[in-house]
């Protein structure tokens, strides 16, 4: 038996694991500036996509008018519901094994949810875009405490009632919804796609699996 052989105690103090300090190996590119952030990604004919967001936590969308919107040099198109609906886009499923709305569809059910999409030759006319989209809402009452939520038997998609089996589990239907991450944006989240025959995907995400089944579920509606 060699006489150099770690007790467990020392290997585990040489692992240097839980609260011990690591040594980066990122960082010396990255203050080089040689780091390659999703930023830095430029492509040929590369698109940018700005979202209009609801400023109200539940409301009606009455109309949306996306005239002068389109009118901004380099805004390329103003998507609504009504424009993903014929693709059988605007609801897709999600991680819960619900389907939810891409856009708003009809109705808002949580402040800033996505309710168009710009799409310009850069950044600054998406943005410009977005400021000139004008949707007109009918606002709704709200519940902010969850508990209070539970209580309530109101049906937030009335629209919608008999056709949401299985949605939450089976014979429950759509009386609630909560912000969760889709309502919350705690860092940014950038996709940029090559439409190409085999489309290449870049995306900020801590879970690429399920965003590749996703756009593997909707690439064939694309190429109708």
């Amino acid at each position: 038996m060699k006489d150099d052989v770690q007790s467990p105690e020392e290997r585990s103090a040489g692992l240097k694991g839980m609260g011990c300090s690591r040594k980066r190996v990122e960082d010396v590119r990255f203050t080089q500036g040689k780091g390659n952030c999703v930023d830095d990604i430029k492509l040929d004919g590369m698109l940018f996509g700005y979202f209009v967001r609801s400023p109200y936590a539940h409301a009606k969308v009455v109309s949306i008018n996306t005239e002068e919107a389109l009118k901004v040099p380099g805004v390329l198109a103003v998507l609504t519901a009504k424009d993903l609906e014929p693709l059988g886009l605007h609801w897709m499923p999600t991680l819960a094994g619900d389907k939810q709305m891409v856009l708003a569809d009809g109705k808002v059910l949580f402040q800033w949810q996505e309710v168009a999409c710009v799409v310009a030759t850069d950044r600054y006319a998406a943005a410009d875009g977005v400021e000139a989209v004008e949707v007109e809402y009918e606002e709704l009452p709200v519940l902010t405490d969850p508990f209070e939520a539970l209580k309530s038997d109101v049906v937030l998609r009335e629209d919608l009632a008999g056709q949401t089996e299985g949605a939450h589990g089976p014979g429950n239907t759509i009386t609630t919804s909560s912000p969760g991450s889709r309502g919350t944006r705690t860092r940014p989240n950038r996709c940029w796609r090559r439409p190409t025959w085999w489309p290449r995907r870049w995306s900020i995400t801590t879970a690429p699996i399920p965003v590749r089944w996703r756009h593997a579920a909707a690439w064939p509606r694309w190429t109708r």
